[in-house]
């Protein structure tokens, strides 16, 4: 998924949205024609008034049911229909599957256009092997978060938000093949500022894709080109605050 349920709460909370639905997708529901989904579900469950959908929304068993027919059946419920244009981006349609291609392609810029925002991961600050540390890199290490949507691996420029404060870093995904095969992990370094943060929920903010990820002969090798990471995640990061600035 592209975003997690307690983010999306989140997020219609602060859209001004007051009562959100949830409905079970089962076998009955499934089963529901057209015609049976709008006068159970909208009509007689919801009483719904005014609805607004995607302009090739499809609904009922086997996605039988069209914008056109939901127009015709809540002309004959009591309620409106309001069909939505889809949102073009860069000349083509956005789309939850345009943008879980970006993303896992690492084109994050390209999905954050799409989203309006920048695509994040949430989670838990875990104990690491402490490799980072050793290379003079201390890292906050994230497990990734099941069945999210996640980046290629590689070297990213990224913001952090803790405690409803932000941080600039870099961040590496990837399995560190330089020491071996290991965990797909998500390790994240903050620029100028030393907090502890294990054991705390982070939020990962990708900005820009860096590189892709690397295999080194020699760690020094690996400490000597984060240094290079590190100062393109700076120039990648003052860059983008400036066109914020600018615009």
């Amino acid at each position: 998924m592209l975003t997690a349920p307690d983010e999306k709460l989140t997020r219609f909370q602060a859209a001004g949205i007051e009562e959100v639905l949830f409905l079970e997708f089962n076998q009955a529901f499934a089963e529901l024609t057209p015609d049976e989904f709008v006068l159970r579900i909208l009509k007689d469950g919801i009483g719904v008034r005014d609805l607004f959908v995607g302009e090739h929304f499809a609904f009922g068993k086997g996605r039988a049911g069209r914008t056109a027919d939901l127009i015709r059946l809540g002309a004959r419920w009591g309620f409106q229909v309001h069909p939505v244009a889809a949102m073009r981006v860069d000349g083509e349609v956005v789309s939850s599957s345009r943008i879980r291609t970006l993303v896992q392609a690492g084109d994050v810029g390209g999905a954050a256009r799409c989203l309006g925002r920048l695509y994040a991961l949430t989670g838990p600050v875990v104990q690491g092997e402490r490799r980072g540390q050793a290379l003079g890199w201390p890292t906050a290490n994230l497990r990734l978060p099941r069945g999210r949507v996640i980046p290629a691996d590689g070297v990213y420029a990224t913001t952090v938000v803790w405690n409803a404060r932000h941080f600039d870093s870099v961040t590496y995904l990837g399995t560190r093949p330089t020491f071996g095969p290991g965990e797909r992990l998500l390790e994240v370094y903050l620029l100028d500022e030393h907090v502890s943060l294990y054991g705390e929920d982070i939020r990962v903010q990708f900005v820009e894709r860096l590189r892709g990820d690397l295999t080194f002969a020699r760690p020094e090798e690996l400490a000597a080109h984060i240094h290079q990471d590190v100062d393109r995640a700076r120039e990648t990061l003052k860059a983008v605050a400036q066109s914020l600035t600018d615009a």
